[in-house]
């Protein structure tokens, strides 16, 4: 169990975010009380810090958890009007749906400038029969999702599905629909320069290192899957760092040309 909440502090320029279901949330991970580090967020945070104490990155970064447990790739779709089913009262209120929540104008993470991406893991614990074990159900909300964020400019890292799916399910023994959905969104991350793969969650090296659960990981879990996402991590973090400095750097020569011009000016009207 892990409380919703986070501690404020001093705002950052550069930012990433974790978006999606239990697993992006880090459920089965230990956490403190009032923590929103769990999973990959906080062994993200740790390696950021690490890089920018040795200067491998130039900026200060921040990692935010907006994970929601058990939720849906359509509870995460921009155009839904369908709240979680657990936990929906930390949505602030008049929110839409959990993409509003996040992205809305103003709020902490809305200007963040790298997504990742971890939902539709949880499309197929529905029973038999439910939409979400279907194909296309995954990929047209995962697909809305990517491409609204890659349209506000975002940076965005889509993970592959863990396969969590029920005993009953008609692919037992089989990846089946679950890879199908997997194999769908290469088109992503090859249609768009901004969209990249995140880690492959269905890897059998991820069955090994579940929560009790059966569905969500324990910490190796965790290690495992920031260790695999931390690389493209980096190459996001470098490319949002030099998009910084160069306009800080065309500002500051802006600034100098106006210095530059006003003191002309002056000489000439003496």
């Amino acid at each position: 169990m892990r409380a919703y909440g986070e501690v404020l502090r001093v705002e950052t320029e550069c930012k990433v975010v974790v978006i999606g279901d239990g697993l992006a949330l880090g459920f089965g991970d230990f956490v403190t009380f009032y923590s929103k580090q769990a999973g990959v967020t906080r062994r993200f945070q740790t390696s950021l810090n690490a890089a920018t104490d040795v200067r491998t990155l130039a900026l200060k970064w921040r990692v935010f958890n907006r994970g929601h447990f058990a939720t849906t790739s359509e509870n995460w779709t921009p155009s839904t009007e369908h709240l979680p089913a657990f936990h929906s009262f930390v949505l602030r209120p008049g929110s839409k749906n959990l993409f509003e929540h996040t992205f809305r104008s103003g709020g902490v993470v809305s200007d963040a400038q790298i997504v990742v991406v971890i939902v539709g893991t949880m499309d197929c614990r529905g029973p038999p029969g439910s939409p979400g074990r279907e194909i296309e159900y995954t990929v047209q909300h995962v697909t809305e999702l990517v491409e609204e964020l890659q349209k506000r400019g975002k940076y965005v890292m889509l993970c592959q599905l863990h396969d969590a799916r029920r005993d009953d399910d008609a692919d037992v023994g089989f990846i089946g629909r679950h890879h199908q959905k997997n194999t769908k969104f290469e088109r992503l991350w090859k249609k768009y320069d901004r969209v990249c793969e995140g880690a492959n969650l269905t890897h059998v090296k991820f069955h090994i290192h579940r929560h009790p659960d059966g569905v969500h990981f324990g910490s190796t879990g965790y290690d495992i899957a920031a260790e695999d996402m931390l690389p493209k991590l980096f190459e996001m973090c470098e490319k949002v760092e030099s998009n910084i400095l160069m306009k800080r750097r065309n500002k500051a020569l802006a600034e100098l040309a106006v210095e530059a011009e006003e003191e002309r000016q002056l000489k000439k009207d003496k």
